[in-house]
């Protein structure tokens, strides 16, 4: 019951943080939600702070926006050609290391990980075409 929902969140001090934030952060936020368990934030760090801080200053159309740049990004990066074959752990360090600070490193076996060729795919793709979600 989504009635019940936000008046719970009104009147509690419960913390509602949402996990999918390629969709719902925005909508979580104003409704009360206090933040977000996000695998995008390890990708695009700055980006989803700036995201959570638009929203905390209640700019809710300039944060659907930001966060359907987000969506639009995450999923071109994890459906790029270059990652094709590899599994969604591997695809993500491959992420990781492409978008942000955060450099992951190679999978171990028996995990196939991304070649020298495919990360420099990714973080040629990533560098241009994500250029406004990395700080």
């Amino acid at each position: 019951d989504f009635d019940l929902l936000t008046a719970l969140l009104k009147d509690s001090s419960v913390a509602y943080m949402t996990a999918t934030d390629l969709t719902w952060f925005v909508s979580s936020m104003k409704m009360g939600g206090r933040g977000i368990f996000s695998m995008s934030a390890a990708v695009f760090p700055e980006y989803l702070v700036k995201l959570y801080k638009t929203c905390t200053d209640g700019k809710w159309d300039k944060a659907t926006a930001m966060q359907e740049r987000l969506h639009e990004a995450y999923s071109a990066m994890a459906g790029h050609p270059a990652l094709a074959g590899l599994n969604m752990m591997c695809r993500f360090k491959a992420m990781c290391t492409a978008g942000s600070k955060l450099k992951c490193g190679k999978s171990r076996e028996p995990l196939i990980t991304a070649t020298d060729e495919q990360q420099a795919a990714l973080n040629e793709f990533t560098a241009k075409e994500c250029a406004d979600l990395i700080a």
